[in-house]
């Protein structure tokens, strides 16, 4: 998968599910300081990220950009 095929599943995203995966996968945040800035729990954020990596996996699989294998993994 190349930048320009990363780039189409992000926007296809809804505004917080992108802001949510660039700040963790792209800026390095963790759950405890997004929860904190927003002032939901950390259980909230990992909920909400794992949502949005399955969604962003939704999108690769439906635009033939993956095979079976997938993108991204859950996080625990």
């Amino acid at each position: 998968m190349n930048a320009d095929e990363i780039a189409r599943i992000f926007l296809q995203l809804s505004e917080r599910q992108r802001t949510l995966l660039w700040h963790v996968a792209v800026e390095g945040y963790k759950f405890t300081e997004i929860a904190k800035s927003e002032g939901k729990s950390e259980s909230a954020v990992r909920k909400a990220y794992n949502r949005a990596i399955a969604h962003a996996r939704k999108i690769a699989k439906s635009g033939g950009y993956i095979s079976q294998r997938g993108i991204g993994s859950k996080v625990r």
